[in-house]
C-alpha cells in the first residue's frame, strides 16, 4: 500500500451459530456488501435451505441484499448505513439530502426546506458491481432555486436541485429499523457482536492466524477451512469437557475430576 503495510488480497466471510462456524466463503472484493448473495448461495448449496433469520452489521445493508433476503423468505435483522447514528438521534441531516425535505405522498413530491414544490420528473437507475439494477425516482426543484438563500448548501452540482430517491430502499430501511429496535431485534444485535466477531478474535489473537501462507483462491480456501475446522473442534472439545465435568459433579465426584480422568485416559 506504499505505506509499509500489505494490501489485503482476500475477503473472508463466515456465518456462525453459537460461535461455531457453519459456512465460509472467500472473495476478492474489497467490500462486504457484494459478497452476501454468493455467500448465501454457498450456504444453501451445503444445507439445501437458508436460516429463517439472519443478523448482520451495516456493511451488508444494501437494497440488493434486502431484496435478496426478502425473496428467499429470510427475516433480515440487518443494519443499514448510519443505523446507529439514527438510533442515537445525533446524525445531522443536510438540506441537500432527501431526508431533510418533507415528502408529500398524496401529490408524490418533495417540499424543500424553503417550501418549494419538487414534483416527480422521471426515473433513472444505476447498476451495482453484481449487476443489480436500482431504480431511482427523480424530483426536480423549480427554476427559482438560483435565488434561494440555501442554494450553495443544497444544490451541490450546477443547475437546479434534483433529488434521486430509491423508495424501495427506504421501505427496506423502515422495515429493518422496526425489526432491529424491537425486543427480538435488540437481542439479535447483542448476540451478533459476540457470536461472530469473537471467532475472528480467537483466530487472530489466540491462534495467530493473521496472514495466509498460500496464494490463490483454491489454496487459500483450503487453508481457511482447516483453520475454521480446528476452531470448531476446539470449541466442541471445550464444551464436551465442561458437560462431562458437570455430569461427574452431579454424580458426586469433586471439581476437576473430568480433567483428571481425561488426562489419565490420554496418557494410558
Amino acid at each position: 500500500m506504499r505505506n509499509g503495510q500489505l494490501k489485503p488480497g482476500y475477503n473472508l466471510q463466515i456465518s456462525t451459530h453459537d460461535q461455531f462456524v457453519v459456512n465460509y466463503t472467500m472473495h476478492q472484493k474489497p467490500t462486504d456488501t457484494t459478497t452476501l448473495p454468493s455467500h448465501l448461495k454457498a450456504h444453501k448449496d451445503a444445507f439445501t435451505t437458508l436460516p429463517k433469520k439472519i443478523t448482520a452489521d451495516a456493511g451488508y445493508g444494501s437494497e440488493q441484499n434486502y431484496m435478496h433476503l426478502e425473496e428467499e423468505g429470510v427475516e433480515a435483522f440487518v443494519k443499514f448505513a448510519h443505523f446507529d447514528s439514527v438510533l442515537r438521534g445525533n446524525k445531522a441531516i443536510s438540506p441537500a439530502a432527501a431526508k431533510g425535505m418533507q415528502w408529500d405522498q398524496e401529490h408524490e413530491e418533495y417540499l424543500c426546506p424553503q417550501g418549494h414544490h419538487m414534483p416527480w420528473v422521471g426515473v433513472t437507475g444505476r447498476k451495482t458491481d453484481n449487476g443489480y439494477a436500482q431504480p431511482l425516482a427523480q424530483y426536480a426543484a423549480p427554476p427559482q432555486c438560483s435565488a434561494c438563500p440555501l442554494r450553495d448548501a443544497c444544490a451541490i452540482n450546477k443547475g437546479d436541485r434534483v433529488v434521486e430517491v430509491s423508495h424501495r430502499l427506504e421501505r427496506f430501511r423502515r422495515i429493518a429499523y422496526a425489526r432491529l429496535t424491537s425486543e427480538e431485534g435488540i437481542a439479535h444485535r447483542k448476540q451478533r457482536s459476540h457470536d461472530v466477531e469473537s471467532v475472528f478474535g480467537n483466530l487472530k489473537h489466540n491462534h495467530h492466524f493473521k496472514r495466509f501462507r498460500l496464494k490463490g483462491m483454491e489454496k487459500v480456501g483450503i487453508e481457511t477451512g482447516l483453520a475454521l475446522l480446528a476452531h470448531n473442534l476446539r470449541k466442541w472439545a471445550a464444551i464436551a469437557a465442561q458437560r462431562f465435568e458437570q455430569a461427574l459433579q452431579t454424580a458426586g465426584f469433586g471439581q476437576g475430576s473430568a480433567l483428571a480422568l481425561c488426562a489419565g485416559r490420554y496418557t494410558a
